[in-house]
């Protein structure tokens, strides 16, 4: 059975970048599941109850560290990835208080991992 993933960013590109990447090092076996937005995002994770979640920090209205916590509130187990373009130290802060894992969106490699720790963590 395929693993559902959520991938939330508001700029298709890095939506499907990270499909990419993720098909490319672990093969076809992941159902994308595509949000542009907070609200799209809370819609398909109650709907379509994903294994794991990717999100991106900054998008219009509510942002990627308010969805990872409805997320955890909600199902704390779930592996969540915050993808930004912001190497910010306080966002990879917040992602280890949330316990998240934190990406920079440059980073292919930090990305592969931080990806192989949640397939570790849901298979």
């Amino acid at each position: 059975m395929a693993i559902k993933v959520l991938l939330v960013d508001d700029q298709k590109i890095f939506r499907f970048l990270a499909s990419e990447w993720i098909t490319e090092k672990f093969g076809n076996n992941f159902c994308f599941i595509e949000a542009s937005n907070y609200s799209q995002a809370v819609e398909k994770f109650i709907t379509e109850q994903p294994q794991l979640v990717i999100t991106d920090i900054q998008m219009p209205g509510e942002n990627g560290i308010e969805l990872t916590s409805f997320i955890k509130n909600k199902k704390h187990d779930i592996p969540v990835i915050i993808f930004s373009s912001s190497n910010n130290p306080e966002y990879r802060g917040t992602a280890v208080r949330l316990n998240a894992f934190f990406s920079d969106k440059g980073s292919e490699e930090e990305f592969i991992a931080a990806f192989k720790k949640c397939l570790d963590i849901i298979c």
